[in-house]
């Protein structure tokens, strides 16, 4: 027989240990001035933006970990006591059933006693026990919550810098795209081409034309 409430989280479910976190890296890739560069670089104030948040979930990640202990020690506390309650029921369930079978001794009633007397002294212990968890637990439950919580400004906060980062490059680009286009038409009235020299692919006039659409350029 357990004395275990069924309610109680046990070590190996409420504290898994987790790898290490790192603080976290912006993903922005710092190009140059390319203008073939997947990314340019980005304006200071949003990357300042994005290593503020990447600290605040190393801080998290620091306050889980500091919470873990007082945790695992309160539970391993528990964990002790309880055992030790498990053992002398499985001692008194042993006496019992090897009585019914007909095989006494002559102690069985006084070790009996002293079972049903420190059985009881042990569930006030694992009362308090009990009892001691709630902080700790509470406190650990806090640390991941505001840790998650973390987590998700982070990958907002880094998405909105990249985003930010590509619409400046997206401008460079068309800038760049528009001024040589007008070059290839000048070159080509220059030597009386009738027809274009160069003109954007299906895909990207579709892509541009949805963009200029959406944003009603058009």
């Amino acid at each position: 027989m357990s004395f275990r409430p069924a309610g109680a989280i046990t070590l190996d479910h409420a504290l898994p240990t987790p790898p290490q976190m790192p603080m976290p890296m912006p993903a922005l890739d710092m190009a140059a001035d390319d203008p073939a560069s997947p990314l340019p670089d980005v304006p200071l104030p949003a990357m300042a933006d994005v290593e503020a948040a990447a600290r605040q979930v190393a801080e998290a990640s620091a306050s889980v970990e500091e919470a873990r202990a007082p945790l695992a020690a309160a539970q391993a506390h528990r964990d002790r006591i309880a055992g030790r309650i498990d053992a002398l029921e499985a001692e008194r369930s042993s006496i019992v059933s090897r009585r019914a079978q007909g095989d006494e001794c002559d102690d069985d009633a006084a070790r009996l006693a002293l079972i049903a007397a420190d059985t009881e002294g042990l569930r006030g212990l694992l009362a308090t026990a009990e009892g001691a968890l709630v902080a700790p637990r509470d406190t650990f439950e806090r640390a991941k919550a505001a840790l998650a919580t973390a987590r998700m400004s982070f990958d907002r906060t880094e998405a909105e810098a990249t985003e930010s980062a590509l619409v400046g490059h997206a401008d460079h680009l068309a800038a760049l795209l528009l001024t040589t286009v007008q070059q290839v038409a000048e070159a080509s009235k220059r030597i009386g081409r009738g027809l274009p020299a160069w003109a954007p692919s299906a895909e990207l006039y579709n892509a541009l034309r949805k963009l200029a659409i959406q944003r009603r350029v058009i």
